[in-house]
């Protein structure tokens, strides 16, 4: 609303030489140069709906304009109702706008309803005579009933285009001339109805020929757009094409519309909605069910045979440690103590806890009593039964059996030692557990990702396409809908949450040991040596280590303890078991160098075939890195003889080419025996394969390497947190695969070959090998080639630009975005509470760097990192993103309390069924179960660790498409996953709330558009003045004033990914939606390669022709300048010479008078004619010395581009 007396205040305090003039007076000149400012005053209840839709993008005005709706109100009030002189639409909007326009109440109205009458008229004829017709002739049903449908959608098609294209005609006329004749109507009336019916016939005749959708709607539109003007006796123009594409689009999307209308149909999308990436029970086939529970069958047998306790004749504790079928029975104490005996000595010498109180004499009986039991639950058959008891015996009396007596039938218990006895029960256990498996799984199905609809599920694309997009899908909704590709998917994500809840355990009774942050007492020893505090916290980790391996930290050996027995509890067999236990780890780095060295041979070895036509290459790789066969059986055999000294050779004429570290490791682990660089290269690729992507190495593989102290990690907290990380790793994998992958390859192996891809690639990381497979990776040269590249971009393009000011927002779109901003506050608040704090801690919220990832293929080496590490903490990256995570998980804390109480129906939203549902469902997605009364410790660790984890946007594989994370691909997508995860977060986030009826979202990201993209302009306007020493007025740092503001100030701040550039793209005119595809699909390092040819280069031969060795001087700007650095970029302001800076600010006030004067010429209301003028005041306040004139912008410049706009309109 504006009043007379406001208006005027407005003009007299931006212009205040208007001062002297009267308030009328003034008033008066307003009115008569903007006759608009009159109505605004006096029909003032209008404004603010009418400043609402002025925020609306052009083409969605011109959609308006063009319908019947908005035909009908400009016959209502004389005028349009959007000005859009200047405005000319491309391709894609008048597409857009054609399409929108059908979208219109009147419009949509008229279509549908006249299309409904049609297909009922046309249903009720093809039932009376094109059915019966058909099936007199001889045609099936089902035949016979798609010839109805066909027809159904003809008339359809054929009555909706009729109707509105007679009633457009008639209004169009009415506006033009005047009057409305009746026998144009009728002409345009039936010339809409030959176009749908002829357009409805292509679809149906293509449909028949099984063309997909976007295949069917093109061949329509081209069949549209030159029958349109053939009707009216013109020959078809490009434009026509466009325009048919834009009605054929509406008219179809006007359908779909309506029906989503339908309160049936808004419940199926809502119950869609709410079903968006969640979880569902599925049944299983007898087969799958079979195989896959005989794996998981025999891995629980396994635990359990590993989780009994037995006791001696003195009654003390062991444990048994080795496989069920080994030869030797491994035991060990509590106290760490092991020892190795024959089955036969353990059965007489061990009994279980449980019979405690028997004798060994009635240990037997009781164990036999025992088997009874067993064979009765397992009811497998008497033959069966006697079979097993046959393979229990010991191979030199399975031939005795004759000896008892012809007549009886198999071998009675009581004829089977101690030591068989032991071997029948641990035989009839895993048959009982598999049964069971078996049974369960078929019994209850199993929890599958749900398979997400989509176009690409369909027939919308054709396969090529299909096929093409298939790549952009999420990982969670690739492949077919089998159940075991579903299922594998959901233990992905089962695999995952585990693991992240194991390692916060572990981290977390690290932390209670008080040991792993020291107080400043405790460094005060190592500062008095004169360190740092960073030397000193170093110093003080290395001590404790020294203290572990000596047995003087017993709170540590606890830990490790209880990892080890979490570990075998699920199917985990370790090597063997050390008394004060600390695990020998090299530094990662030095292993990274290590093994790619070694990675360097194994590309060398690909010529064998040629020299070793008998090879099998892959063998080769078994023997150097697999370590699946014994190097004495390969080197010894006659067979290999001539390859395995090759081998050697090869490996010995590498060693120059290798690192310092590598030769050092090959010096330490150096063979007296035959071919000696083979036997070293074996030991040392076992122990690498263990410390690089063996998930839990150092307790399942007896070491075979020697590490040289020089390169040992001797951080006790580094060991430890690596030895946690990794054992958590390693327990959930057994847990959901199976110890050797069993698990899946029972899913696997029911899968057709492209689900067996997904699965394959996806296995790769969930082992931790990818990495380092040879098929995901380029050559160790290439590979470090581009390390260096993606390290370059991230220093460039992150730290040293304006990534770190953004991050500041994050919370504002994710954090207080879902769980709004009283749980958000309550949250930073709760930072002060030490237990909130050990809960962080626990949860592992900020052991995640998103600065890591962008550096992408593998850790840089140590100089490279020593920099991108310095620039990471000083330009603030690290630090705001840990903070970040930090209230994340804090927020989650309190906020887990608020929806476990909605969830009983407290509070306000408690008290509806929806807002219920919403809180249990919200719940469920943080990993708590809504039933439970008060949470525990363990269910905020698991909350807060997965909030902050998807707010946060940390690496999930399920969430990222395929590629993005495979290591070939990394530097051609790098800062391209984090917009995508940001996208589909929020759209996840939206289609949720919204389909359980909450709002709030929607709302805050109105906010965030605000408040954060205020923050984000501006924080990008000072740090520009700061470094640059000038200061430049931005005349676009201002609060948003309508939704192209918003939906730009969301894009600023990253709230739609990289899904918001190119929305704002095509929402705001003078946005290049090319130059926008151009950012999505060229790589980063693509840009520098460009401005060094395009730029930087023909700069420098300019400069050395023109100023010859002057032109030195000006080499510190271009550098910097080439370097892609934002902030580099500004300072390179400060390097110019006199004659640098006349081009540039010349330049740049080239760029700002042509924006001016095409703001100007585009202007048609007075607020648009402000922004112009703010544009151009916004420059003469930065740069008064070199000022934009009236001259520059007079109205005769105006009109000459006004009059090459419209001659470039008139020609084409």
């Amino acid at each position: 609303m504006i009043t007379k007396e406001k208006l005027v205040s407005t003009y007299k305090s931006k212009y205040p030489s208007l001062g002297k003039y009267s308030d009328d007076k003034v008033y008066g000149y307003l009115v008569n140069k903007f006759p608009e400012y009159k109505q605004q005053v006096v029909q003032s209840e209008n404004h603010e709906a009418d400043s609402m839709f002025d925020g609306l993008p052009d083409f969605i005005k011109k959609a308006y304009n063009d319908s019947i709706t908005g035909m009908a109100q400009e016959m209502a009030t004389g005028k349009k109702k959007f000005d859009l002189s200047g405005y000319e639409p491309g391709v894609v909007e008048d597409i857009a706008s054609g399409l929108v326009s059908f979208l219109m109440p009147a419009d949509l109205i008229t279509t549908v309803a006249s299309g409904g009458i049609g297909a009922v008229g046309a249903k009720k004829l093809a039932g009376k005579y094109l059915v019966k017709k058909l099936r007199a002739n001889g045609v099936k049903t089902g035949a016979a009933s798609i010839a109805k449908k066909t027809a159904m959608n003809i008339g359809s098609s054929t009555a909706g285009l009729a109707s509105y294209e007679g009633l457009k005609s008639a209004l169009s006329q009415k506006l033009n001339t005047g009057d409305i004749k009746l026998g144009e109507v009728v002409k345009d009336t039936a010339s809409g109805a030959v176009l749908g019916g002829v357009t409805a016939g292509t679809g149906a005749y293509l449909t028949t020929r099984g063309w997909s959708t976007m295949n069917k709607v093109l061949a329509e539109a081209g069949v549209l757009g030159t029958t349109m003007p053939i009707t009216e006796g013109e020959v078809p123009t490009p434009q026509d094409y466009v325009n048919a594409t834009g009605m054929l689009l509406g008219i179809k999307g006007a359908g779909q519309a309506f029906k989503m209308l339908n309160p049936s149909n808004i419940n199926k999308y809502l119950e869609r909605g709410r079903a968006v990436g969640s979880k569902r029970k599925q049944a299983v086939s007898d087969e799958i069910a079979q195989e896959y529970g005989i794996a998981e069958g025999e891995a629980l047998s396994k635990a359990n045979f590993q989780n009994q306790n037995y006791l001696d004749k003195n009654n003390k504790n062991w444990r048994i440690i080795s496989e069920p079928e080994s030869k030797l029975v491994h035991l060990i104490d509590y106290k760490g103590n092991q020892k190795k005996i024959k089955p036969s000595s353990f059965t007489k010498q061990y009994k279980l806890a449980e019979q405690k109180n028997l004798s060994f004499e009635q240990v037997k009986k009781d164990n036999i009593s025992r088997i009874k039991s067993l064979e009765e639950s397992i009811n497998i058959g008497d033959e069966a039964l006697q079979n097993m008891r046959l393979q229990s015996l010991r191979p030199s009396r399975s031939s005795d059996i004759s000896k008892i007596g012809k007549n009886i039938n198999g071998v009675p218990l009581q004829y089977l030692k101690s030591d068989e006895l032991f071997n029948y029960t641990q035989a009839l256990q895993k048959k009982s557990n598999v049964i069971k498996a078996i049974d369960k799984i078929k019994a209850d199905g199993w929890v599958v990702q749900e398979a997400k609809s989509s176009i690409l599920k369909g027939n919308f694309f054709p396969e090529t396409i299909k096929n093409a997009l298939q790549g952009l899908t999420r990982a969670k909704y690739r492949g077919t809908q089998s159940v075991p590709l579903r299922k594998f998917l959901a233990d992905v994500g089962s695999f995952s949450t585990e693991k992240d809840g194991l390692i916060g355990e572990y981290l977390g009774r690290l932390i209670n040991t008080g040991l792993m942050n020291p107080s400043r007492s405790r460094l005060k020893a190592f500062r008095k040596k004169g360190m740092n505090a960073k030397e000193a916290e170093e110093a003080y980790f290395v001590d404790l280590y020294d203290k572990a391996k000596d047995g003087k930290l017993p709170e540590i050996q606890a830990v490790t303890n209880l990892i080890a027995e979490r570990f075998t509890s699920k199917g985990g067999t370790i090597a063997g078991f050390q008394a004060n236990y600390v695990p020998d780890m090299m530094q990662r780095e030095i292993a990274d160098i290590v093994f790619d060295d070694m990675l360097s041979v194994l590309q060398k070895r690909k010529t064998l075939s040629d020299r070793f036509s008998g090879s099998d290459i892959a063998s080769i790789d078994k023997i150097l890195f697999e370590m699946k066969d014994n190097i004495d059986d390969f080197i010894n055999s006659k067979e290999n003889k001539g390859l395995a000294k090759y081998l050697n050779t090869l490996i010995e004429r590498s060693m120059p080419k290798f690192k310092n570290e590598t030769r050092l490791m090959f010096q330490e682990n150096a063979s007296s025996q035959s071919l000696p660089f083979l036997r070293a290269f074996h030991n040392i690729g076992f122990g690498l394969t263990n410390e690089l992507f063996r998930q839990f190495g150092n307790l399942e593989k007896a070491k075979k390497f020697k590490i040289p102290e020089a390169l040992k990690e001797k951080n006790l907290k580094t060991i430890l947190t690596r030895y946690a990380t990794k054992a958590a790793e390693r327990t959930s994998f057994i847990q959901h695969f199976g110890a050797k992958g069993e698990k899946f390859k029972a899913l696997r192996n029911n899968v057709d070959i492209s689900d067996q891809n997904i699965m394959n690639e996806l296995f790769h990381h969930v082992k931790g090998d990818v990495q380092y497979n040879i098929n995901y990776n380029w050559t160790p040269k290439v590979k470090d080639f581009w390390q260096k590249v993606m390290s370059w971009e991230t220093g460039t393009k992150i730290t040293l630009g304006f990534a770190p000011l953004m991050n500041v927002t994050q919370s504002l779109i994710s954090t207080a975005l879902e769980a709004g901003y009283a749980p958000f506050f309550r949250g930073i608040f709760a930072l002060t509470n030490k237990k909130t704090r050990e809960l962080i801690e626990r949860s592992g919220a900020t052991n995640y760097s998103l600065f890591n990832e962008l550096i992408g293929i593998s850790q840089a080496g140590k100089t490279q990192s020593k920099v991108l590490d310095n620039l990471s903490k000083y330009s603030g990256f690290n630090g705001i993103n840990k903070i970040n995570q930090i209230v994340a998980a804090s927020t989650a804390k309190g906020w887990v309390d608020d929806l476990l109480k909605t969830s009983k129906g407290k509070g306000i939203r408690g008290k509806t069924q929806t807002g219920r549902a919403w809180a249990r469902s919200k719940l469920q997605q943080l990993g708590v179960d809504p039933s439970k009364k008060r949470l525990l410790d363990d269910d905020y660790v698991k909350a807060m660790s997965t909030f902050a984890r998807k707010t946060q946007l940390h690496k999930d594989i399920l969430e990222d498409p395929i590629f993005f994370n495979n290591p070939k691909y990394m530097p051609f997508v790098q800062f391209k996953r984090f917009g995508l995860r940001q996208a589909n977060y929020i759209k996840d986030l939206m289609i949720h709330d919204i389909s359980h009826y909450n709002v709030m979202p929607i709302l805050r990201l109105a906010i965030a558009g605000v408040a954060g993209g205020a923050i984000a302009s501006k924080g990008k306007e000072f740090m520009r003045n700061l470094v640059s020493g000038e200061e430049v007025i931005n005349p676009e740092s201002k609060l948003p004033e309508d939704l192209l503001d918003i939906v730009d100030n969301l894009s600023a701040v990253g709230a739609f990914g990289f899904v918001g550039d190119i929305s704002s793209s095509l929402f705001e005119e003078g946005k290049n939606a090319g130059n926008v595809g151009k950012f999505l699909l060229s790589p980063p390092f693509l840009s520098d390669i460009d401005n060094l040819l395009t730029r930087f280069i023909p700069a420098v031969q300019k400069d050395f022709t023109t100023y010859r060795a002057d032109a030195l001087k000006r080499m510190p700007t271009r550098l910097l300048r080439l370097s892609g650095s934002s902030l580099l970029r500004e300072g390179a302001k400060r390097f110019e010479t006199d004659g640098m800076k006349i081009d540039r600010v010349k330049n740049m006030k080239s760029r700002r008078v042509a924006k001016v004067l095409d703001m100007l010429e585009k202007a048609s209301k007075p607020n648009e004619y402000d922004e112009a003028y703010e544009y151009l005041n916004s420059w003469n306040k930065s740069f008064p010395n070199n000022p934009i004139l009236n001259s520059d912008i007079d109205i005769r410049k105006i009109y000459k581009r006004k009059l090459r706009r419209y001659k470039k309109r008139a020609l084409g």
